[in-house]
């Protein structure tokens, strides 16, 4: 990549079962074409936690954390033993389990068991070790490292402080949801809290017809609200701790909900893509502005604020692309060129004459064998016995007749053969042993010559695997065939040689007669010459065929051609079966890869935005085939003419060059050793045989005869001003936020308006398809046409295929998700009108929490915390520290309406109100712990009790009487042993219940002016003199002294005027029917 300066946040990306995998693919695909692979992006690391186990070129990023038969048996059960390392007993419901029967496969939709996969220790140690070693990796990287990554030694790289681990799935099944919460927490104990935090969780669509998709994620969505409460814990003991990891903060730094346009498998698609290409532009050239939007996103929305039980933590992202599918083109253009490939050299005829030409280079015919066998280089046979003859003679006169039948007795075929040997000097060894060495040596070299073979055609991309094993099968035949081709010559030969042997035995007899003659005749001395050289030619040829009559018998005796035939068979078997596994795999490969191509080529990528991209058709091209062709035109070749070649010469050339990438695999097939191709455990097709790096080789080989697409395509050049529009509508949230708390029960409530960022990320770097002037152009259209916001920019992407607007909304609670909380009774397609599902008898992931309802009204939560508040008041058993109080005074039993044992409050149920025969309930010291408990379904009977201990109180002893014991006790609140509520608080608390009981406010008032000097502090601030300005209304001043409410309403000249008006502004409310008018004081 030609870049001289690159900024890099360091990431972890960690998906959670399929929707965290589908999305980790997609980033890896972007990053991938984007760097050239994952390699080279060390700053970024994927991890999928999956319980299924599905096919998935992420390799060993993916961790399966599914849990076998036996080991799940076990934990249903033998609850109370199995799984003690992490408290499995205490938080889960086996009568909930029992709906799964095996959890090797997925966690089938179920919570709880998605909490259990990822807590089983083997898989708990897996993922623990596995992020650690990420985030240990990614702490230790260094930007010199970055930079050799990319090839590019003097980048100059710059890197955000933070680490960010993004947590990634959808709340809608089992594997995702069931940790959504868990997860944040360990990644913050797994870093040593050095990472931040973030996820981004899918929804189901509120129009989903599937029921336990949506209550699934409405339970999720409880959970993840639970945490993000200030007097909640996160406790669970974990694999290898003896002590729980307690947790008070929420899991996660920023915690983005996002919900799909529709409720159609492809709006689930185009969802999954954008947080894919969100998370790309996050790692990529964008993540500086997009990190320091998150910290300005984190600056506003920390804070106490909160909605009874929720607080606005909550974020959405809303994303749209107009776009040029580069990375689903680029990946269409190499898979189509690597199957075509692949095809062509797979699937070439063979004809018998080519079989037979390559079997004639290493002399697979019979006669070529016998040759070897008795006339083999470097130890050539020849008896020389028509040499001798020759040199019997004297100056050309033929010798005697007995010379010669002397010189044929002297040579015995059985016995001896005469060599010539390397220094010119004859030696003489049996014929025997020639045969015996010659053998030897061919079996030595089948080996070698069946390699030839593997050579001479397995990387042809006219021949191929399936010639060499014609090739090879043929040789086999071959060499089968010659014990019938020895028996069927060996007669002919017999006959040949007696045939010679007579004929020179007939020259020696006339020579013989031409000797014994004494006639003179000058025409005798021709005669013999004549003969002589007849015996000499015949003895030639007679004992060449001699040999090979004596050849055909040694190859009997040593069973010459079976041991050539079990040789060849023994050197060819590993081939040949390694051969067709080999060949199986690339067939497998090449069907998966054309189905591939054809299938991109016909779809349109289903992505949030306008996508320009014509798919294929029986009757027309569209841009993948457009595309393949103009990008191999592209590439020169030093022997393409001057004329240049045609599409189909390019391909071909192309291919046979790709197909130079798999010739390492020739050595795989000879090897002694078990390689990918031979029989080895754990193989489920065979396409897995190919070795990962071959494999990996031949892709990237691929993909570089199309890396110039990104150079020669630019959003800028094809968007429109219509897609432009139509993109910024589409990139709104579709998790609608309300400004209200939409449920009935928080009619009156208020709602919290999120902070809004926009981000448009463009590449802003011209290339061939756009110039610097058409990217400014575009860049000014998109800021003039997205919403008004602080925080709207355009941001360098360095990506030229797309445009991609990203829409946050940051800061709002879940109650005011549109689509997840009911509104009414006749509201059935939110995700929560799906209660009524009963799929599963426990939601929850565990039933040792007692989860809060986020949809009590802040009301609801004020009663709960005045009502605990008096019964602590007034209620501790009797102990003579307490004089004041009514158990000591006897004004109630002496064991007062609680106690204080081990570490937690005993509450009393009132007598006669006994809940399902307990006779008490535990709370814990925590104020803000015990309210959220209180608040529960099953602790009504407790609260009920607890409204009717006080109100019994009150009208027994006075309103006057509770509130002089309440301010004592206040007043010594910090030896109650209550936590997290100081005494400040505890006064607002009471007054407040006193604004709610107006026998209370009187009495609060007359105690409050008992003196002159406390009823003046008391009531000061209400008090103005004349021209005076109010607090809430301060373009008004006070007509004359007064008291007034806090908007200058006059409420009296005196204390007693407040008293008799119950401390209500009639001016500041109308008093219509049903209208509560508020008090201003207490």
């Amino acid at each position: 990549m030609n870049m001289t300066k690159l900024s890099i946040r360091k990431t972890l990306i960690l998906g959670l079962g399929t929707t965290g995998r589908e999305i980790a693919e997609n980033v890896a695909e972007q990053l991938t074409w984007r760097y050239g692979s994952l390699d080279n992006t060390p700053w970024v690391r994927l991890l999928v936690a999956e319980t299924e186990k599905p096919e998935t070129p992420l390799g060993d990023r993916m961790i399966h954390i599914g849990i076998d038969a036996f080991d799940y048996d076990q934990y249903r059960s033998n609850p109370k033993t199995k799984g003690d390392e992490f408290d499995f007993f205490d938080w889960q419901d086996g009568k909930c389990l029992k709906n799964i029967t095996d959890a090797s496969v997925g966690a089938g939709n179920l919570r709880m068991l998605g909490r259990l996969c990822l807590f089983h220790s083997p898989n708990y140690t897996k993922l623990q070790a596995r992020v650690k070693r990420e985030l240990d990796s990614l702490r230790d990287l260094t930007k010199q490292q970055i930079a050799q990554a990319l090839g590019n030694p003097s980048l100059e790289v710059t890197e955000h402080p933070d680490t960010v681990v993004y947590v990634v799935g959808t709340l809608c099944g089992g594997t995702g949801s069931g940790g959504c919460a868990d997860w944040g927490y360990l990644i913050r104990n797994w870093s040593g809290e050095r990472a931040k935090v973030q996820a981004i969780f899918t929804l189901p669509h509120q129009t989903s017809g599937n029921q336990r998709f949506k209550k699934n994620a409405y339970y999720a969505l409880k959970e993840l609200n639970h945490y993000q409460l200030a007097e909640t814990q996160w406790r669970q003991k974990l694999p290898g701790q003896s002590e729980p990891q307690v947790y008070d903060k929420p899991p996660y730094d920023l915690l983005r909900v996002c919900m799909p346009s529709g409720a159609q498998a492809s709006d689930v698609t185009a969802l999954n893509s954008l947080v894919a290409q969100y998370l790309a532009a996050a790692v990529g050239a964008a993540g500086e502005k997009i990190a320091a939007l998150d910290v300005n996103a984190l600056s506003q929305i920390t804070g106490e604020d909160r909605i009874g039980y929720m607080r606005p933590l909550f974020s959405s992202m809303g994303a749209a692309a107009l776009e040029f599918p580069g990375e689903h083109v680029l990946s269409a253009l190499s898979d189509r060129l690597m199957a075509s490939t692949l095809n062509a050299w797979l699937t070439n005829t063979v004809t018998p004459l080519q079989v037979q030409e390559a079997m004639g280079l290493v002399g697979s015919d019979f006669d070529g064998m016998v040759r070897r066998l008795i006339d083999q280089s470097g130890e050539r046979f020849d008896v020389g016995l028509h040499r001798k003859i020759e040199a019997a003679g004297k100056d050309g006169t033929p010798p005697k007749v007995t010379e010669i039948r002397r010189l044929i007795q002297q040579t015995d075929l059985g016995v001896t053969t005469q060599t010539i040997s390397s220094d010119g000097e004859n030696a003489l060894i049996p014929l025997v042993q020639v045969i015996d060495n010659n053998q030897k040596r061919l079996l030595e070299n089948i080996e070698q010559e069946v390699d030839k073979i593997l050579e001479g055609g397995l990387f042809d991309l006219g021949r191929g695997p399936g010639f060499v094993l014609k090739v090879l099968r043929g040789y086999i035949e071959k060499m089968e065939a010659w014990a019938k081709e020895r028996d069927r010559r060996l007669p002919d030969l017999q006959e040949d040689a007696r045939s010679l042997r007579q004929r020179m035995d007939e020259s020696l007899e006339a020579m013989e007669k031409i000797e014994r003659s004494k006639n003179p005749f000058a025409g005798n001395k021709e005669k013999l010459r004549h003969e002589w050289e007849v015996v000499n030619r015949s003895a030639e040829q007679w004992l060449e065929m001699e040999v090979q009559v004596r050849a055909f018998g040694f190859m009997e005796q040593r069973d010459t051609l079976n041991a050539i035939i079990k040789q060849l068979r023994n050197v060819t078997a590993t081939r040949v079966r390694r051969l067709e596994k080999m060949e199986a795999a690339f067939q497998q490969e090449a069907n998966r890869l054309d189905a591939l191509w054809r299938k991109k080529a016909q779809e349109v990528p289903v992505m949030n935005g306008v996508v320009y991209f014509t798919p294929e058709t029986s009757r027309q091209a569209g841009t993948v085939t457009q595309r393949y062709y103009e990008q191999l035109k592209q590439r020169k070749w030093s022997e393409e003419p001057a004329t240049f070649w045609d599409e189909e010469q390019k391909e071909r050339r192309a291919q046979r060059e790709l197909l130079k990438t798999l010739e390492p695999l020739g050595e795989l097939l000879s090897r002694a050793e078990q390689g990918s191709f031979d029989d080895l455990p754990g193989s489920r097709n065979e396409v897995e045989r190919i070795p990962a790096q071959i494999k990996a080789s031949f892709v990237e080989s691929a993909k570089s005869y199309f890396e110039s697409l990104s150079r020669e395509i630019h959003i800028a050049q094809l968007a429109q001003d219509a897609d432009l529009d139509a993109v910024i509508q589409r990139s709104e949230p579709s998790l609608k936020v309300s400004g209200t708390q939409l449920s009935d029960k928080l009619r009156q409530v208020r709602g919290i308006a999120p902070k809004p960022q926009e981000i448009a990320l463009l590449s802003l770097t011209p290339n061939a398809a756009a110039t610097p002037e058409d990217i400014a152009r575009l860049k000014d259209k998109i800021e003039i046409r997205l919403p008004t916001s602080a925080h709207r920019t355009v941001t360098d992407s360095g990506d030229p295929f797309r445009l991609t607007i990203i829409r946050e909304r940051h800061g709002f609670t879940l109650g005011q998700m549109e689509g997840v909380i009911r509104k009414d009774a006749n509201d059935l397609s939110s995700l929560e009108s799906a209660e009524s599902c009963t799929d599963f008898t426990q939601w929850h992931t565990r039933i040792d929490v007692d989860w809060v309802n986020p949809l009590i009204t802040p009301d609801q939560v004020n009663q709960a915390e005045e009502n605990w508040l008096l019964i602590l008041a007034l209620g501790r058993a009797n102990d003579a520290m307490f004089p004041w109080m009514p158990s000591f005074t006897k004004e109630i039993d002496e064991k007062g309406w609680y106690t204080l044992s081990e570490g937690n409050f005993r509450v009393y149920h009132q007598p006669g109100a006994i809940q399902l025969g307990a006779t008490e309930e535990i709370l814990p010291l925590e104020f803000d712990a015990a309210i959220g408990k209180l608040l529960q379904p099953r602790y009504a009977t407790l609260l009920s009790g607890m409204k009717t201990y006080l109100s019994d109180y009150q009208q027994r002893y006075g309103a006057e009487r509770l509130t002089l014991v309440v301010e004592q006790s206040l007043a010594a609140l910090h030896s109650f042993g209550v936590k997290g509520l100081d005494g400040q608080r505890a006064n607002k608390i009471f007054r407040r219940a006193c604004v709610r009981n107006p026998a209370l406010t009187r009495a609060l008032f007359a105690l409050c002016t008992r003196t002159m000097e406390k009823g003046q502090q008391e009531f000061s601030r209400l008090y103005r003199r004349e021209g005076e300005a109010f607090e809430k209304a301060p373009d008004k001043v006070a007509p004359a002294d007064g008291y007034y409410c806090h908007y200058g309403h006059p409420q009296g000249k005196n204390r007693e005027d407040l008293l008799d008006k119950q401390f209500r502004c009639t001016a500041c409310h109308t008093g219509g029917a049903g209208e509560i008018v508020e008090r201003y004081w207490p």
